[in-house]
């Protein structure tokens, strides 16, 4: 079973498309994306609240009602900036907090390029149930779901989505995050010490 999904034709579609495949989720769903924004908009009118990313929104909604929802996405330096409120860390840092404030079994990392092997996530999937993936040229920006000629397509097929989970758990496995506690106060030196 397969299903066209079109820019701009029908990708935002509620019901069906990468939309209606993430919140039609029953247990799982996997995501391993180039780059997810936190919101959309214009330059000077945007904000997670006013201008949702809308995808991204759906992946919330699917932890929300309990599913296990899983998120890597790309750490290439051009997608990672402290200063810039629409790049994956700072993705990965709201998902992670909405996780733990509303209880959810929802995870966010940034991919491990050098544990992973590879150079960049440039792979735009989604695995709902282990029973059915997207992949497609779809990024999840606004512009790539409202501007651009853009194609994927849901493969409903458990073997096929099987396929994609085993990498995707491979990636994740190999994006572990590592906490590490200070003991008391760490110096801190101007001038590196030799």
């Amino acid at each position: 079973d397969l299903e066209l999904v079109l820019s701009p034709d029908n990708s935002l579609h509620e019901k069906q498309s990468l939309i209606g495949s993430i919140l039609s989720c029953q247990h799982e769903v996997l995501i391993q994306q180039n780059s997810i924004p936190l919101f959309w908009g214009k330059k000077r009118l945007r904000s997670f609240l006013q201008t949702p990313n809308l995808p991204l929104m759906a992946v919330i909604q699917a932890a929300r009602k309990g599913c296990r929802v899983r998120v890597l996405i790309d750490s290439t330096w051009y997608n990672i900036d402290v200063r810039d409120e629409r790049k994956n860390d700072k993705t990965v840092a709201m998902l992670n907090k909405l996780a733990e404030q509303e209880k959810l079994n929802l995870r966010a990392r940034l991919i491990n390029l050098p544990a992973t092997g590879v150079a960049k996530i440039h792979a735009k999937g989604v695995i709902v149930d282990r029973k059915e993936v997207f992949v497609g040229s779809i990024n999840w920006t606004e512009n790539s779901f409202k501007g651009n000629r853009e194609v994927g397509v849901i493969i409903r097929h458990p073997k096929v989505a099987s396929y994609y989970a085993d990498l995707f758990i491979r990636d994740w496995l190999h994006s572990r995050i590592f906490q590490i506690v200070l003991r008391g106060p760490s110096p801190v030196y101007k001038q590196p010490s030799i």
